[in-house]
């Protein structure tokens, strides 16, 4: 992914096969797969199969073996997030400029290093410097990527909470919240308060008139917004009119029929990418709420459950244009009636012992359809069928 991509992660698992099939990426002496299992998350892991077989050197960062660790060549241990520097971006919409500092709580277990320091080491042996400075480690990186910010004077640490007008008048003045003579001390406060940023950036807005502010996002927002000019043939909205987020969620929000579910996979709190599945302790804390332990659930709204003649625990098959898996009901009124929620995370082929074929992955059962906003694959646009299942 080009640098300045604010694509995650698992855009790029669900994608990049697709990309290699249609020409547009070239044919790859070795990949490096990190932070990222993309044998479990893409709802279509054929290509993904194909495509690693193809390439002579695969090669997996990863903290724990996972889907994906039986396609790589080798499987490098590497630090979690409690062991190592990062600096975590915002997301795209925050509309001025800011940066987190993460920082290791605990040392690294014998063997593990971080991703950061391997290609450091790399792009040093084949002569890549990123820097002027030379860093030996990411630390050494990330510190040396503050420097610049401090030099222009720009922004300040985390600050408790202030008026943007105040802050501006500190500004003129050419103040700042907080002053440091040299950067060892504005690098002490930026791990002192984790994190840096310039809310004075945040541009003057007339909320009620919609005037010189819009949040940046994808541009694909953009094609909507002229698309609900069309739909108003220049005028402006009236009562009445068909939103234009409606006509794209229409054709998927057909569910007439009374054992006819739109899927929706959700994620929970303890095993939200998945990765919680092997570990005991977040499995029966995510089962604690529905009750139901080590096994996957489907939530139901209690209308379509008593249209369905089904009550809490009943099993029921459902069935999709890609399969078909059997599930426990749980009924609760915090799910819409056209929707059957079933939580993501179990379902793994690997994982360890307290997570291979355990439960179910929802993901298996979606349709490969695009979203016409983002242009990333949709996981609630699948229709599925409801079927009891008889003890």
């Amino acid at each position: 992914m080009a640098p300045e991509s604010d694509l995650p992660a698992h855009w790029a698992s669900e994608d990049l096969p697709h990309l290699r099939s249609a020409g547009k990426l070239p044919d790859l002496n070795m990949l490096m797969i990190a932070q990222v299992d993309p044998l479990y998350l893409p709802t279509d892991q054929k290509p993904w199969q194909d495509w690693l077989s193809r390439i002579p050197q695969v090669v997996q960062f990863a903290t724990l073996i996972d889907d994906t660790s039986p396609y790589a060549d080798l499987v490098l241990p590497t630090t979690t997030y409690l062991e190592q520097w990062d600096m975590t971006l915002p997301v795209p919409n925050l509309p001025f400029s800011q940066l987190g500092l993460q920082q290791p709580i605990v040392p690294p277990l014998n063997g593990a290093h971080p991703i950061g320091d391997v290609l450091l080491h790399l792009g040093t042996e084949m002569g890549v410097i990123p820097l002027p400075e030379k860093p030996k480690s990411y630390a050494g990186y990330i510190e040396a990527r503050m420097k610049p910010i401090f030099a222009s004077g720009k922004g300040t640490p985390y600050f408790e909470a202030v008026s943007l007008d105040f802050l501006g008048e500190l500004r003129k003045r050419g103040w700042q919240v907080y002053s440091y003579p040299a950067f060892a001390d504005f690098w002490r406060l930026l791990q002192e308060k984790g994190g840096w940023w310039d809310p004075d950036e945040y541009p003057e807005t007339e909320w009620r008139n919609r005037k010189k502010f819009a949040f940046p996002t994808v541009t694909r927002f953009g094609e909507l917004l002229k698309e609900r000019a069309l739909i108003s043939h220049g005028r402006e909205t009236e009562k009445g009119d068909t939103p234009p987020h409606m006509l794209l969620e229409t054709p998927v929000r057909k569910t007439e029929t009374p054992d006819y579910f739109l899927l929706a996979p959700f994620t929970t709190l303890m095993n939200m990418t998945g990765e919680g599945a092997s570990q005991p302790l977040l499995q029966e804390i995510s089962g604690m709420i529905p009750r139901v332990y080590w096994k996957p659930w489907a939530e139901m709204h209690p209308e379509r459950a008593k249209r369905l003649s089904l009550k809490d625990g009943d099993l029921i098959r459902v069935v999709s244009g890609k399969g078909s898996v059997t599930l426990c009901v749980i009924v609760v009124p915090t799910v819409s009636p056209e929707i059957l929620g079933v939580p993501f995370g179990q379902g793994h082929k690997e994982s360890g012992r307290y997570a291979k074929n355990i439960g179910t992955n929802p993901v298996a059962l979606i349709d490969h359809l695009v979203d016409p906003l983002s242009g990333r694959n949709s996981w609630q646009s699948t229709h599925v069928r409801v079927e009891k299942v008889n003890k």
